[in-house]
């Protein structure tokens, strides 16, 4: 079987048996624990296939895996953004606590993404 195809499986039946335990069953702790074995499958997966061919370490590579950092954490603020959309139009009271709790760690990842996007026009 295509390695590609095994990824998708583990990430369809992970993505299926999170849903179901967290929307259905209302189990969110059976559901974080689904979610983090999908996550851990599939890292293993990429080690398993990845380990065949020695990656290539030079400054183009190291530009290429920092654009990917800003573009995948940006989708996370992203989602981010709706669960707080979400949150907001059910209670208010619980998303005022969702930003204040998540301030600070956020505050550090733009930082961190600003300092990547700087070096990236730098070298670029």
């Amino acid at each position: 079987m295509n390695y590609k195809w095994i990824v998708f499986t583990v990430l369809f039946v992970g993505i299926f048996a999170t849903n179901h335990l967290a929307i259905t069953d209302r189990r969110p702790l059976a559901a974080s624990i689904a979610f983090t074995l999908m996550v851990l499958a599939v890292y293993w997966l990429e080690k398993m296939y990845g380990k065949k061919v020695e990656p290539v370490k030079d400054e183009r590579t190291e530009l290429i895996s920092m654009k990917a950092f800003y573009y995948g954490s940006m989708g996370f603020l992203v989602a981010l953004m709706y669960e707080l959309i979400w949150l907001v139009s059910a209670d208010y009271d619980s998303a005022l606590q969702f930003v204040r709790l998540l301030l600070p760690p956020i505050g550090v990842l733009l930082l961190v993404l600003l300092s990547s996007k700087a070096y990236l026009e730098r070298v670029m």
